[in-house]
């Protein structure tokens, strides 16, 4: 979960918990890792007849000094490609690494026509290339491509004898597996230097040019445990400088700040991986890397906002001095493909956190799990909202019309809880007392009301972080809404010059208006408690509130929103006209004991 989407689910939590202590306090007045599969490709590496004690450099190794005229000296750039069913990859002779992703499930814009599909494209900075081995950095790899197009060998030599041999082959779907064979064929030791393998840039135009998305997540062993640190938009700010507060919509950066910035983490690392809002890359080396790199470039604001245009990560791996005739192997599986929890968890090693679904977890998973289901059967995202709408609110029945029959007896009771109040006025304690009695007489609980609220909003907060990041909503349609990962965007044309003046660069959405319209309806319905001037109030603010939050989020939890509310309208209409039947034919009101009055007599003469 991103930091925007945790300052939101911190409001909603903020806004429900009044809504809580508000019943309670009108209830009061009335009252007074690591186990690593066997199974798992890349789980070995081998160095043959080295010594693990890297010098800084060595004559087969080309000096740093002359790197940049080597770069500048190497023939000219020459691609290959390797494809399966899901993904193409573009491999580079210039660093022997992976120069573009093609995923061919996913359209590169919405209504984009057949073939037009995303790509996640590196530029200059190749995913899977090596950084810190000059040779491998300055020449170029001669590449040779399987006859079924699915695997690749590329090698590159020094003049001292070193060499490298580069095995790349799909698995399966979106995980290419990297095989690196270091050979020393010279006549003199020679030595492998410490070194890094790197992702390609994450950029931000994956999701249209907003960074809000883009972090770097891991899996970094810490004394006792594993932890999944998320190196997030507010924390990757960290490496500009940024100022501002915890508000990072608002964090600026220093005129004299960077326009790429770095930070290196020194522990042992599972995997690293970096991610837009649907897309992820993730690096996983055969054993744990002894430490990683996080970067990330911004563009340059007039104003001295942060705005990052990509985010990228490193691991660091140890080197080797290798005898001549000996070699060294490392391996490497990278994934690159869509954010989506079932793939990622077939990676294993945790990479399920990739999702950052946090502590609501549990939810998350199972409603996405049933989102699918049920996708699978009536083939339309947003049929399948609505469906599994019906089956929580139909799961949730029994408790909403327990608390809807609780909320009837307290609408009851409030006769009654005034003249306590009035009658023992200056006794809190005593107004309590009467007040419970009452309570229990009429078998009411003042916190049932509250209880199919607090039920709900776990499965709402769930819903709020899935629909908000789920992969398969993206350009999903449904009726008169083309993505249902987005807003509407109704009329973009004519309401956006308008809504730009309150912050809002979109045009007309129906459904967060519809939103705030049912939750004030449901509010209307419920039976009436405590206080009627804050009951009006919170009728209008909570949904004024809601509509103005909701108003630019995805259209897919609108749509949920306003669902779940109509069935509860539903609901309470079908009560309502239950008991006015019941009170017709049988003449039946509801019966309210009140405390005895002795009590009340005595408490008149003191």
């Amino acid at each position: 979960m991103n930091k925007s989407d945790k300052i939101i689910v911190g409001v909603l939590v903020a806004l429900l918990a009044a809504w809580f202590v508000w019943n309670s306090q009108n209830s009061r007045k009335m009252e007074g890792e690591r186990p690593r599969s066997p199974s798992e490709v890349g789980s070995h590496e081998t160095v043959i007849a080295a010594e693990p004690s890297p010098p800084p450099s060595l004559s087969a190794l080309e000096p740093a000094a002359t790197l940049a005229l080597s770069l500048a000296e190497r023939p000219p750039e020459e691609f290959a490609t390797l494809s399966n069913d899901v993904v193409r990859l573009t491999l580079t002779s210039h660093g022997g690494g992976v120069k573009e992703v093609a995923l061919h499930g996913y359209p590169r814009t919405l209504g984009a026509e057949e073939g037009d599909v995303e790509v996640l494209s590196f530029g200059e900075a190749p995913a899977l290339r090596l950084e810190g081995i000059g040779f491998v950095e300055a020449a170029a790899f001669a590449m040779a491509v399987a006859e079924d197009g699915q695997s690749a060998t590329l090698s590159v030599a020094a003049e001292g004898g070193m060499a490298l041999e580069r095995h790349l082959s799909f698995t399966n779907g979106y995980t290419l597996v990297v095989r690196d064979r270091f050979v020393n064929n010279g006549a003199a030791e020679a030595a492998i230097p410490s070194f890094g393998i790197a992702t390609g840039p994450m950029a931000a135009t994956l999701d249209g040019g907003r960074d809000e998305w883009m972090a770097i997540d891991a899996k970094v062993q810490e004394i006792k445990k594993a932890e999944y640190p998320e190196f997030d938009r507010a924390k990757l700010g960290a490496l500009f400088g940024t100022s501002g507060g915890g508000c990072m919509a608002a964090a600026t950066v220093s005129a004299n700040a960077p326009e790429a910035g770095t930070d290196k983490i020194t522990a042992q690392v599972d995997w690293v991986a970096v991610r837009s809002r649907f897309f992820v890359q993730a690096l996983m080396p055969g054993k744990g890397a002894s430490g990683m790199e996080l970067g990330a470039t911004r563009e340059t604001v007039p104003s001295g906002g942060l705005k990052l245009t990509a985010v990228s990560g490193a691991l660091f791996r140890d080197g080797a001095t290798l005898a001549p005739g000996a070699e060294a192997i490392y391996e490497y599986r990278y994934f690159a493909g869509p954010r989506k929890l079932s793939l990622l968890r077939e990676l294993g090693d945790g990479q399920q956190k990739i999702m950052r679904f946090g502590f609501w977890s549990l939810f998350c998973e199972g409603l996405l799990w049933g989102l699918n289901l049920l996708y699978g059967v009536v083939r339309n995202y947003g049929v399948a909202i609505i469906l599994l709408t019906a089956i929580v609110r139909l799961l949730m029945m029994p408790i909403t019309r327990k608390g809807m029959e609780n909320m009837k007896r307290m609408g009851a009771l409030q006769p009654k809880l005034k003249e306590i109040q009035a009658l023992y006025k200056d006794d809190p304690k005593k107004v309590q007392q009467e007040t419970m009695r009452l309570y229990t007489e009429n078998k009411v609980n003042p916190m049932t009301g509250c209880l199919p609220m607090f039920i709900q909003l776990p499965i709402f907060i769930a819903l709020f972080t899935v629909l908000r990041g789920a992969v398969e909503l993206r350009f999903a349609p449904f009726l008169w809404i083309a993505d249902l990962s987005g807003p509407e965007n109704l009329f973009y044309e004519t309401f956006s010059p308008i809504l730009r003046m309150v912050g809002w660069d979109c045009g007309l959405n129906i459904l967060p208006l519809a939103m705030g319209a049912t939750m004030y309806f449901q509010s209307k319905l419920s039976p009436a408690m405590g206080d009627a001037q804050q009951q009006r109030m919170m009728t209008v603010l909570m949904p004024l509130m809601f509509t103005v939050m909701f108003y630019t989020s995805a259209s897919a939890l609108g749509l949920y929103w306003s669902v779940s509310q109509l069935f509860a309208i539903g609901g309470l209409l079908w009560q309502r006209r239950k008991t006015k039947k019941a009170a017709a034919s049988s003449g039946d009101v509801t019966e309210v004991i009140s405390p005895p009055r002795q009590t009340r007599q005595m408490r008149r003469h003191g």
